[in-house]
C-alpha cells in the first residue's frame, strides 16, 4: 500500500513503538498526527521528526477520549486515512493478585478504546487502514500476565470479526492485527 499523503493518527504516539510507527509512516510520506497520554512525551516523539507533527494528549481511560481523538484527527489532517493503535498497558501479576483497577485499564486501554477509536473513525473513512498491536500473546498464554493476554487476544479476535462486517458491507477498509514479539519499551 502506497502512505504517501496519506493521513494517519498514530494513537499511542508518545510510547516507543507508537513513537517508531510514526517516524517510519512519516519517513514514507504519510501525514502524521499523535495521540497519547503524556503530553512531555508527545512533544519529545514529535520534536524527532523534520517536520514535527500535530499532537494531542489524551488519556483513553476518559470514556470520551477515542471520539476526541478522531476528531481531532479529522480536523488536524483534513481527514482520516488510517489510524496506528499502538497504545497498550500491561499489569505484571497473577490474575488472583491483580488489582481490580489494574484489570479494569488493562482491558480498557488494550480492548474496549482500540474498538471505540475504530467505531468513531470508520465513518470518516472511505478506504485506508486500522493496525491495531495485538502481539504475539493474542495466541501465546503467558503466566502472570492473565488480563493483557486476554486483552490483546480479545483484540485480534475483534479484527478478525471487523474485517469481515466491513468486507460484507462493501467498505474498503484494510484491518491489521500486527502482533509483534516482545519489545522491551521500558
Amino acid at each position: 500500500m502506497d502512505i504517501a499523503d496519506r493521513r494517519v493518527l498514530v494513537v499511542g504516539g508518545s510510547g516507543v513503538l507508537g513513537g517508531l510507527i510514526a517516524e517510519e509512516l512519516a519517513r514514507r510520506g504519510a501525514v502524521v498526527a499523535l495521540a497519547g497520554r503524556e503530553a512531555d512525551r508527545l512533544a519529545a516523539s514529535a520534536a524527532r521528526f523534520a517536520s514535527p507533527p500535530q499532537w494531542l494528549a489524551a488519556d483513553l481511560l476518559d470514556r470520551d477520549a477515542p471520539r476526541r481523538v478522531v476528531e481531532w484527527a479529522v480536523e488536524a489532517l483534513g481527514g482520516l486515512d488510517g489510524i496506528v493503535n499502538a497504545a497498550g498497558v500491561v499489569a505484571f501479576s497473577p490474575l488472583a493478585d491483580t488489582d481490580p483497577a489494574a484489570l479494569a485499564e488493562v482491558i480498557a486501554v488494550n480492548l474496549t478504546a482500540p474498538l471505540t477509536l475504530a467505531a468513531e473513525a470508520i465513518p470518516h473513512m472511505t478506504d485506508g487502514f486500522i493496525v491495531n498491536l495485538s502481539g504475539v500473546v493474542a495466541e501465546r498464554t503467558v503466566t502472570g500476565l492473565v488480563a493483557y493476554v486476554a486483552a490483546k487476544a480479545g483484540l485480534s479476535a475483534a479484527c478478525r470479526s471487523l474485517a469481515e462486517e466491513l468486507r460484507r458491507d462493501g467498505a474498503q477498509l484494510l484491518i491489521v492485527d500486527a502482533r509483534p514479539p516482545h519489545t522491551e519499551t521500558g
